[in-house]
């Protein structure tokens, strides 16, 4: 909110074309070396050290070849002013990419919430210097500061908090295991990245800076929130795979109500979102970002099919089906391909893209669904059941959201935002209480427990939710 009223949509743009290129050299540091670690049942006396040290080389090579590439990716996307925005980024990946290995031993050990408040914690602080620093550059630049500072004290955080299991040290063979299993995945991971990074490509290369920077805004605003939450549960989720795998039943259960209560409290919300677009813009970037309201409204449908998508992959990648999440990914890649092939030949614009976009994104969930079905690891009965229930109930939240924006747009937006507020309010709570028809919130008060309901949940609450 405060960035987008300090800087303009130009420099955003050289902002996204910058982070485009740190999300890219962010799969050759291999950060998934920490997946590594997680998914063992036991770790070696030099499996930690051998870890780092494969972070340190890697990440080491990365920044090096990071200072030197800058240019011609600058060159590639046509804006120039990114080149020093990549170079000093560069050592934000360094930093965070050392931080991985720490911040798996912290998940080892089951400690989630450390972990979060660590990531959290230096996110937050790095945010808030971004600001500071914007308030006199009035430049992306000052994002780019905060994210350093953020990077740095991650690592050291990190660090400190495990510091009796992790020292520089490096066996072959434990170096090798985690490498081949780290590519892997980052290979598989860096495919995902194109994928998700053409359309911001196209609109770059196709429609300049300007346009650039608004859908960039767009999609961060919807994916940024989405982002937090899908991690959230799949840090969690991943280490757990390994103690039910051997567990058909349990191993049902746990992917089939992850999706379930995901997609179940955050469907309605995003749909809301959508719905109140022109609202939320202008209330968080402001009224000259107001072209950006279209892009955010398919930012939410294409995220609605990435979700659970996400979950599925994290799944997949955790049993070892290498072979899911590399379908996945060519199912996805070949459908956006023919929407970019589609949008070059009859010449349409960036909305247009993004509803190919979102196609190819609902197409490639069903796809990656299917195996799991057909193996019955998930509860297919419970999904189909869960999410035909879930969609009506958000187009419904995205109609009344929507209708509340025109109906009040040529009022003052406290009270625009204070109407989309209430619709929030009232379709959580509707939501949330429809213990009977929701399977959502059948599911969240089942496993949430009675001992714990009779302790958290007011009697009121309680007697009208039972």
């Amino acid at each position: 909110m405060a960035t987008a009223r300090l800087i303009a949509p130009t420099e955003f743009g050289a902002y996204a074309a910058a982070q485009a290129a740190i999300g890219l050299a962010g799969y050759f540091t291999i950060s998934t070396i920490g997946l590594g670690i997680l998914r063992r049942s036991e770790l070696g006396p030099k499996t930690a050290g051998s870890a780092f040290t494969l972070s340190i080389g890697i990440g080491t090579l990365v920044l090096v070849a990071l200072w030197f590439l800058a240019v011609p990716w600058a060159d590639a996307w046509r804006i120039h002013s990114a080149i020093r925005l990549v170079r000093v980024l560069a050592f934000s990946l360094f930093f965070v990419s050392l931080a991985n290995v720490p911040l798996a031993l912290l998940r080892r050990r089951l400690r989630f919430g450390v972990a979060a408040l660590v990531e959290t914690a230096t996110q937050v602080a790095g945010l808030a210097f971004s600001v500071l620093l914007a308030v006199f550059l009035h430049s992306a630049f000052a994002l780019v500061i905060g994210q350093v500072i953020a990077a740095v004290t991650l690592f050291f955080w990190a660090v400190a908090l495990v510091q009796r299991d992790i020292s520089i040290g490096y066996d072959r063979a434990e170096g090798r295991e985690l490498f081949t299993y780290g590519s892997q995945l980052s290979a598989l991971h860096l495919g995902t990245y194109v994928a998700n990074t053409l359309p911001s490509w196209v609109a770059g290369r196709s429609f300049g800076a300007s346009t650039l920077g608004l859908y960039s805004r767009a999609n961060i605003t919807v994916n940024l929130p989405l982002t937090y939450l899908s991690a959230s549960v799949t840090k969690v989720l991943f280490p757990l795979y390994g103690r039910v795998r051997n567990d058909a039943r349990r191993t049902s259960a746990l992917i089939s109500e992850a999706i379930v209560l995901a997609t179940g409290f955050s469907w309605p919300l995003l749909a809301i979102g959508g719905g109140a677009a022109s609202v939320a813009i202008d209330f968080l970037l402001g009224s000259r970002w107001h072209g950006a309201t279209p892009f955010l409204q398919l930012c939410v449908l294409i995220a609605c099919g990435a979700l659970p998508t996400e979950l599925l992959t994290n799944a997949a990648e955790a049993l070892g089906w290498i072979w899911l999440a590399t379908l996945r990914l060519i199912a996805f890649l070949v459908m956006l391909c023919i929407a970019l092939a589609v949008k070059e030949l009859a010449g349409l614009g960036l909305s247009e893209l993004l509803i190919g976009v979102a196609i190819a994104q609902w197409i490639t969930y069903a796809i990656t669904l299917s195996p799991f079905a057909s193996r019955g690891i998930v509860d297919s009965r419970l999904l189909r059941r869960s999410h035909f229930v879930q969609v009506l109930v958000s187009i419904g939240a995205f109609g009344i959201a929507l209708a509340c924006a025109r109906v009040l747009a040529g009022v003052g937006i406290v009270v625009q935002v204070t109407a989309e507020l209430m619709v929030t309010v009232a379709v959580c709570g509707v939501v949330l209480l429809g213990r009977s028809w929701y399977p959502a919130s059948e599911i969240f008060w089942r496993r949430l427990g009675p001992e714990a309901i009779e302790r958290w949940v007011p009697s009121r609450l309680r007697a009208f939710v039972s």
